[in-house]
This record gives structure tokens, C-alpha cells and sequence, in this order.
């Protein structure tokens, strides 16, 4: 187990034919980093250059971006980057 890493607690190969694989994994209470980054962050990007392309500046919108800071990408590509050195040390594939 690693803290990077959502455990995968079972699956159910039975339908693999039918090409479906159906997953069990531990409850994630925000949701997935990949839906996150495609619906929210992108949400915010999308309206911060809204707002710029208005020439207003972000400080004048509360709660537009303000928590998406360099230093949270960041964050997120080491946690990331983490787990996935984890699966390859585990000679676990994609």
C-alpha cells in the first residue's frame, strides 16, 4: 500500500469477453484527480481567461483561481509522480 496510490480492494473479470472489467477501490471522497482536472480546474482556467481577454484582473473575481497556485501543481505532480514510481518499482503496467 502506498499513500499515493488508491488501494484497489477487488475486481470481477467474469464479463472480460464482453469487454467489461468492473473494479472495486477505496472511496475517494473527492472524486478522481482525472475528473477533477478535467471539470473544475478547467472550468476555472476557462473562466480566468474569460476574465482576462475582459481586462479584469484575477483578484477582482473572489474564488476564480485563488487556490490553484503554482505551488499546487506542483504538489500534485510530486504525489503523482510518486505513485507512479511506486507501480514501477511493483514492474506493475499500464
Amino acid at each position: 500500500m502506498h499513500e499515493n496510490i488508491v488501494q484497489l480492494l477487488g475486481a470481477c473479470t467474469e464479463f472480460l469477453r464482453e469487454g467489461r472489467v468492473y473494479v472495486l477501490v477505496e472511496y475517494c471522497p473527492l472524486g478522481s484527480l482525472d475528473t477533477y482536472l478535467r471539470t473544475t480546474v478547467r472550468t476555472k482556467l476557462d473562466n480566468l481567461v474569460s476574465i482576462n481577454e475582459q481586462g479584469i484582473t484575477n483578484q477582482e473575481i473572489p474564488g476564480t483561481i485563488d487556490s490553484l497556485t503554482g505551488n499546487v501543481f506542483v504538489n500534485w505532480a510530486v504525489q503523482i509522480a510518486r505513485g507512479m514510481q511506486h507501480l514501477e518499482s511493483k514492474r506493475v503496467s499500464g
